[in-house]
C-alpha cells in the first residue's frame, strides 16, 4: 500500500463509519492530521455535502485541494480551488483532467439520491449516470495521471452498498455498484501499483 493510500486510511477511519465521513471530514478541518503538502487532491461533488467536508479536511492537511462539482451555495475556504463539472459529461471531465497536470488523489463523492422518484425509469437512469458512470468516467479520465504519480482513488458508497432501500432503488444500485467497480478496477490497475479504496457511509 502506497504512504499516500495509507494516510488515507487512517485518516477516514480513524472516526468511527457510523456518524459518517462528513463527521470525521469536519473534525479534520479543526487540525491537521497528516501531511499532504505537496499531493494534488481533486474531490468531486466538492462543492456540496460530504464532496466540501472532505475537501476541506485534505486543505487543512495541506493538499492542494481542487473541488469539482455543480454551483453550491455552500461556501469554500479561499485555498481551495473550485471548478465546473458535470461528471455526466465526458467533454466536462475531460476538460477538468487537462487542468491538471499532476494528480496524487481523486476522491469520488459526486452523488444524487431521488427519494421513491427512483421508480420512474428516467430518474433511475439518470441516478445511475450521476453515481456509478459518473465515478467510472472520472476513474478512467484520471488513470494516466495517478499511474505517473502512483496515487490513489477514493470511492463513497454508502451503507446502501450492503443491502436494500425501499424508497431508493436508482440509489442502492448504484451504491452496490460503486464497491463492485472499485474491486474491479483495483484488480485490473493492480499491477500499475494504483490503490482504490471503497468508503462506506450513511
Amino acid at each position: 500500500m502506497t504512504s499516500t493510500t495509507q494516510k488515507i486510511s487512517r485518516t477516514i477511519w480513524s472516526t468511527s463509519l457510523h456518524k459518517g465521513l462528513s463527521t470525521a471530514a469536519l473534525r479534520l478541518q479543526n487540525r491537521s492530521m497528516f501531511d499532504f503538502s505537496g499531493k494534488t487532491v481533486l474531490v468531486t461533488g466538492g462543492t456540496s455535502g460530504i464532496g466540501r467536508a472532505v475537501a476541506h479536511a485534505f486543505l487543512r492537511s495541506g493538499g492542494h485541494v481542487i473541488a469539482a462539482g455543480l454551483p453550491s451555495d455552500e461556501p469554500l475556504q479561499d485555498e481551495i480551488r473550485q471548478v465546473p463539472l458535470d461528471v455526466t459529461l465526458i467533454g466536462d471531465v475531460e476538460h477538468v483532467l487537462a487542468t491538471i497536470p499532476k494528480l496524487d488523489v481523486l476522491v469520488n463523492a459526486a452523488g444524487i439520491i431521488r427519494r421513491d422518484a427512483e421508480f420512474d425509469l428516467a430518474v433511475f437512469s439518470h441516478v445511475l449516470d450521476v453515481n456509478l458512470t459518473g465515478a467510472m468516467r472520472m476513474c478512467m479520465a484520471a488513470h494516466p495521471r495517478l499511474h505517473t504519480s502512483r496515487g490513489c482513488i477514493v470511492n463513497i458508497a454508502s451503507m446502501l452498498s450492503f443491502f436494500g432501500g425501499g424508497r431508493v432503488p436508482a440509489y442502492s444500485a448504484s451504491k452496490g455498484g460503486i464497491s463492485q467497480l472499485t474491486r474491479s478496477l483495483a484488480i485490473a490497475w493492480a499491477a500499475d501499483d494504483n490503490e482504490l479504496s471503497n468508503i462506506p457511509v450513511a
